[in-house]
């Protein structure tokens, strides 16, 4: 199972690269975009098969199991080298607690997080492969930090992400 660190790191996500234009250059499946705290971007590397050309400017999308999808546009690809998703703003860091994988972050998705706490004075919850989609922090445990990030990016009634 794929594990999440700080609700930041989109693991093993499916990767959608666009001409400007929205003509589909490429996608990547099982691909990483780290996030790098120090420089605030993602970087990944890409093995690019599909030429490109260098220095033009495409969209890229990562679309994560229990995340919302991102679309950063702008982005300047080069070939055979680590390429970096910059952040600009807050709103640039891949939001994670789509339980439901619907694209939306919701009351539902949080409903489905509070699922896993059976008894009413419960703290945490131990992981297993059953529940480890909502260990957000990557703790190990299920408790008030992960509800603490889903709370933080569920800013509506709904939130919904990127379109592709």
């Amino acid at each position: 199972p794929s594990r999440l660190s700080n609700g930041l790191n989109a693991n093993a996500s499916r990767m959608v690269i666009k001409k400007g234009d929205g003509t589909p250059v490429q996608t990547f499946e099982n691909q990483d975009a780290i996030w790098d705290a120090a420089n605030k971007a993602y970087t990944t590397t890409v093995g690019i098969t599909t030429a490109i050309t260098n220095a033009q400017n495409y969209t890229v999308s990562i679309d994560d199991s229990s995340r919302l999808r991102k679309k950063f546009t702008g982005v300047e690809l080069k070939t055979g080298i680590a390429n970096v998703l910059k952040k600009t703003a807050a709103t640039d860091r891949v939001q994670a607690a789509d339980f439901d994988d619907n694209n939306t972050l919701d009351l539902l998705d949080f409903g489905l997080m509070m699922s896993n706490f059976t008894a009413v004075t419960q703290m945490t919850v131990t992981v297993t492969d059953a529940n480890v989609k909502y260990d957000l922090n990557g703790d190990n445990t299920l408790g008030i930090g992960d509800i603490g990030i889903l709370l933080a990016n569920l800013t509506g009634l709904t939130r919904p992400g990127d379109d592709e």
